[in-house]
């Protein structure tokens, strides 16, 4: 997916611990409104129609943030868990939150943070930053390069790995 989402390589991939991301999630942001979670599951078809179409005269009877609450929870699966069977190697695994704020909610990922890759053309210039937010963190840092189409990792040199190592 470096081509996608990493800039065609050039970008940078977090690697979390899975449960402590989980934890930070639940609790920094579970007194704001229901957490949902789990892993998305990839159909040949994605949702009903109904899932993404909006009932107008519904919107007008109920009012736009308890309208929002019910079709949110309704189709919550093909809204936020499902994805085209196209998506299907990228084994995602999501947390929405469901509040009556219409805000964005941010929270700390640092005690989720276990490893940064960075892609084969990740600016050079740059890595003197990453490699102060890693020692900072004390999380292993790579580059991928790619030998054969697959991808090598290489530990990049003047980093040394004090306490956490990818898993």
């Amino acid at each position: 997916m470096w081509a996608q989402y990493a800039e065609n390589h050039a970008g940078i991939c977090l690697v979390f611990d899975k449960q402590k991301l989980n934890d930070s999630i639940l609790s920094q942001l579970n007194f704001l409104g229901d957490i949902y979670q789990g892993s998305i599951k990839y159909k040949d078809f994605v949702g009903q129609s109904d899932a993404f179409s909006l009932d107008c005269s519904k919107i007008l009877k109920l009012g736009a943030q308890e309208f929002f609450n019910y079709h949110t929870r309704k189709y919550l699966k093909p809204l936020i868990f499902e994805k085209q069977v196209d998506w299907k190697s990228e084994l995602e695994y999501s947390w929405a939150l469901i509040s009556a704020s219409i805000t964005y909610e941010y929270f700390s990922i640092e005690e989720a943070i276990c490893g940064v890759v960075l892609g084969e053309d990740f600016p050079v210039d740059s890595i003197s930053d990453v490699l102060k937010f890693t020692k900072l963190y004390r999380v292993p840092v790579v580059q991928l390069e790619w030998r054969n189409g697959y991808p090598a990792p290489t530990t990049l040199e003047g980093f040394i790995m004090e306490s956490k190592t990818f898993g």
